[in-house]
């Protein structure tokens, strides 16, 4: 009888332990499903690309796959255009899942004009465990849908 007691002291501490981890991962699925839902909500709201006005190049200033050269930064290298782009954190912090907007920009630089901007929205962060239950990141609207430059710039036709 003695012994029966002292196994399940052995299992208390590893109980707990496992206890602890699935609360732990419940509330970070939870808050993660939250975050979600608000990155759905704030996309409808304002996410997507959104085109002022658009500019039409030579073929030199697009590469093999007929996406436009522009750079990244207020250096733009000659080219009188560049993209800016901003990220902040909405909610969450560190270590915990986090929601995401970022806005991307094409700016002329002669007259600093706006040509275009793509809002999107990601939710990630808070990992507990990898694998099969890993809490995969999502993005709205799809990468995919964010090329902004080639719904700003169009290449000349050869005529």
């Amino acid at each position: 009888m003695s012994e029966q007691p002292a196994r399940w002291r052995r299992l208390r501490p590893t109980s707990a332990v496992i206890l602890a981890s699935l609360l732990a991962c419940a509330a970070c699925s939870s808050e993660a499903d939250r975050l979600d839902a608000e990155a759905q909500r704030l996309c409808a709201i304002d996410g997507g690309i959104k085109v002022y006005e658009t500019v039409v190049l030579p073929p030199d200033k697009f590469n093999e796959l007929g996406q436009a050269l522009v750079p990244l930064g207020k250096d733009d290298r000659g080219w009188g255009y560049y993209v800016k782009s901003e990220g902040r954190r909405l909610s969450g912090k560190d270590g915990a899942p986090q929601l995401r907007r970022s806005v991307e920009s094409v700016v002329r630089v002669s007259d600093g004009k706006t040509l275009a901007t793509s809002v999107s929205y990601m939710t990630g962060g808070g990992e507990f465990l990898s694998g099969p239950i890993h809490y995969q990141p999502k993005r709205c609207p799809p990468l995919a849908d964010r090329r902004l430059a080639d719904r700003v710039f169009i290449k000349e036709s050869a005529q």
